[in-house]
């Protein structure tokens, strides 16, 4: 069963330290091999989700960050200079600093690269199918404006409810969702219900349901 590396799990007790203590609710809807969804609102969701959450996750991560050269360029031609308006000079040095530990934080917390493009994404599929075989568990984060710190899910991309085409085709189960949700004002972590696609119903027409079921119940725990 998988298990976090020893730099992530000094980490988590270094930002569990900081962040203060997170009440869970609804961990009687804990399950093992099912995929959590979470509100991003500019990484506090993923962050406090990975840090309180009860069992390892393996959290989907922009392949980008998982390559050291990547993600520093990422940082310093992006995050730094373009999102935070820092100069050169300075977005340079602290993309220097940050992304080796960003690296090695997210390799060492068992992340799964997610590849853009109808080629590589397959490489992102086959990786999460393979870990929810094993028993394992995903977090994924799928707004569209991943920088809205607001408590509501606003749109969301679909592609992540794809995995049920592959898994069910490979296990003839379907995948489990199940929302979760941080809330920053009340310091909790909520944890929904189980959300899956049911038997005989056109993937299509499927899929839109179950992301408006996951986002409700997101929304109402945000509430």
């Amino acid at each position: 069963m998988f298990q976090y590396g020893k730099f992530f799990r000094f980490c988590r007790r270094i930002f569990r330290l900081f962040s203060g203590k997170q009440t869970l609710k609804g961990e009687e809807n804990i399950q093992p091999r099912v995929i959590y969804v979470t509100h991003h609102q500019n990484l506090y969701g993923p962050m406090v989700a990975m840090a309180w959450f009860p069992a390892p996750l393996r959290i989907w991560a922009l392949h980008v960050f998982l390559e050291r050269g990547s993600c520093f360029r990422q940082f310093y031609l992006y995050t730094f200079t373009k999102r935070l308006n820092w100069g050169k000079n300075r977005a340079k040095l602290a993309a220097a600093i940050v992304a080796p530990l960003v690296t090695l934080l997210l390799k060492s917390g068992g992340a799964i690269p997610v590849f853009r493009g109808r080629r590589t994404i397959f490489d992102t599929i086959q990786l999460s199918v393979d870990a929810l075989c094993r028993g394992e568990s995903l977090l994924i984060s799928p707004d569209v404006d991943y920088t809205d710190g607001a408590p509501e899910v606003k749109e969301i991309y679909l592609g992540f409810l794809n995995l049920e085409k592959y898994y069910h085709r490979k296990t003839g189960e379907h995948v489990i969702f199940i929302p979760l949700y941080c809330h920053q004002g009340r310091r909790t972590v909520h944890i929904g219900k189980a959300v899956s696609f049911r038997d005989g119903v056109p993937f299509g027409e499927e899929r839109q349901k179950v992301a408006e079921e996951i986002k409700d119940q997101l929304n109402a725990m945000g509430q």
